[in-house]
């Protein structure tokens, strides 16, 4: 069975000015395909004595945003791991302030061909503070389930479950300060608020998994640097609403087959009662709505589609 150990260090919270973060393992950014260990200031797992694993490439494969992603690869070389230790680590030039963030990656995962559930690895995506210590991480798991870092029971840290994925598919993973807690959305849809686990500005972005099965591809990664229609040009799987949660202003990335010009945007109640409507799918202005879970119906007279939504 796996599992995982957690040191709960803490450290005092500084404040910082909140900056922006892009990564998207484009030339423009300074990478080339190959090895991303030593690139823009990424390392690679150790493999002992001054060795590093090799497999940790830019490819072009599963690219969201322009023509590399970066492959967080099985390593044929080392048997499975006890934890998700296997993979990249970027330390921020500038620590960004957990206050007011938006955090978003993309993420594809492999189809491991001997379709063992069982067999297939964790892929992780790390947040961690100046000490060392998580902030929170969004797990994939072998078991096909999304997970965050939560307490249980016993109040100790450990994985919790917000719902399931396909392999194969691509996802956006989003998470955005709420106060105390993250809110959680995968591909424009929130899941669950889930907690800060230690306080601290964040200093450190880690990609790894367990070393079982299966390949995972990392693109568009983004820390307080919001979407736009621009930004986001990749496979589409329905519209999207972002970001979501939302304060004061919403934005509508159409799907496929959609009119733009077309395009209402209706603010329905749980009741199923219209509190707002719009002409347009950016900048929609929220401000004036109570906090609560609204229903976007977008439309353009042919194509419908809804949309849950948190306004906080």
């Amino acid at each position: 069975m796996k599992k995982y150990l957690f040191s709960m260090l803490a450290v005092a919270s500084m404040t910082i000015a909140s900056a922006q973060v892009v990564i998207s393992f484009e030339s423009s950014e300074g990478y080339i395909p190959g090895d991303i260990n030593g690139q823009n200031g990424w390392t690679v797992t150790g493999a002992g004595e001054g060795a590093f694993i090799t497999e940790q490439h830019i490819v072009a494969e599963n690219a969201t945003h322009g023509e590399w992603s970066f492959n967080n690869a099985h390593e044929d070389a080392f048997p499975p791991q006890q934890s998700a230790i296997v993979g990249a680590t970027l330390e921020l030039a500038t620590p960004i302030a957990t206050t007011d963030l938006v955090f978003a990656y993309d993420i594809t995962t492999d189809v491991d061909p001997d379709g063992e559930s069982g067999d297939y690895s964790d892929f992780v995506f790390w947040l961690f503070n100046e000490g060392g210590a998580f902030i929170q991480a969004i797990n994939f798991n072998y078991q096909n389930s999304i997970q965050a870092i939560g307490t249980n029971a016993e109040g100790g840290a450990a994985w919790i479950s917000h719902g399931e994925f396909t392999r194969g598919s691509t996802y956006e993973v989003s998470l955005e300060n709420m106060g105390t807690s993250f809110g959680l959305s995968i591909n424009g849809e929130s899941l669950a608020l889930i907690p800060i686990m230690n306080e601290g500005n964040i200093a450190t972005i880690r990609m790894t998994h367990d070393n079982y099965a299966g390949n995972a591809y990392y693109d568009n990664v983004r820390l307080n640097a919001h979407l736009s229609t621009n930004d986001v040009a990749g496979a589409v799987r329905g519209s999207v609403v972002y970001p979501n949660p939302v304060k004061d202003v919403l934005n509508v990335r159409l799907a496929e087959g959609f009119d733009a010009a077309k395009t209402s945007v209706n603010v329905l109640n749980t009741a199923g009662q219209r509190v707002a409507a719009f002409k347009n799918v950016s900048d929609i202005n929220l401000s004036r709505l109570a906090p609560g879970v609204y229903i976007v119906e977008i439309t353009d007279g042919v194509n419908t589609e809804t949309k849950k939504m948190i306004k906080r």
